[in-house]
């Protein structure tokens, strides 16, 4: 039996991907037909917001995207999160857990607090420095004098260069902060934490 002569395709195999059946283009058509009818089926909702709403909208994204508010989320989520990760880590004894949990608690601690001071300043500075409205010798230092019409008639572009220039100044910054605030201050949590939890051990196995 000649196999050409009983399909009207072939088995050829080439690079073009798989060849197609007869049967094919018929069920492709119904499945866009179910899809279309599934889309169809879901109801229509138009959501309108008053120009107080969408400002509200805008200035709650800004200050999301503020750097120190930023890094204070990133504490906050850390801390729910990673010094239990280390402290029920099984795969080492309870005195390392304990340890490994204490200095995780004094890193997050002393990270947040550093970085939300020098995020915190630097936005302030820069705030002040990009002032569209101000009249003072700095107010508009930090602002590129070719688009400051640009961004006085699109707020969120000018929040969002805050935002950036707060940022790069900040991270120029912490730098040196790592090193001369940020480590300095874990060490001191660190050893403070594991002594309380020493103390606490002494005073279970005095209370038996």
């Amino acid at each position: 039996m000649n196999i050409q002569t009983d399909y009207s395709y072939n088995y050829n195999v080439s690079m073009q991907g798989r060849p197609k059946k007869p049967n094919d283009k018929i069920l492709d058509k119904i499945r866009k037909k179910i899809e279309q009818r599934i889309v169809n089926a879901i109801p229509e909702k138009t959501f309108k917001d008053g120009a107080k709403k969408l400002d509200r909208y805008d200035k709650y994204g800004s200050f999301v995207a503020r750097p120190d508010v930023n890094r204070l989320i990133m504490g906050v989520t850390a801390m729910a999160t990673q010094p239990a990760i280390d402290y029920y880590n099984h795969r080492v004894d309870k005195e390392t857990r304990e340890v490994s949990r204490n200095r995780t608690i004094a890193k997050i601690i002393a990270c947040t607090a550093v970085g939300i001071l020098v995020r915190g300043t630097c936005y302030r500075i820069v705030n002040k420095m990009t002032n569209i409205k101000g009249t003072t010798k700095f107010s508009k230092a930090l602002l590129p004098q070719k688009h400051i019409e640009q961004l006085t008639k699109f707020t969120q572009k000018l929040a969002n260069h805050k935002n950036t220039v707060s940022t790069l100044l900040a991270l120029a910054v912490m730098t040196f902060t790592n090193f001369l605030l940020d480590a300095p201050l874990t060490v001191y949590l660190t050893n403070k934490f594991n002594a309380r939890t020493a103390k606490k051990k002494e005073a279970e196995v005095k209370n038996g």
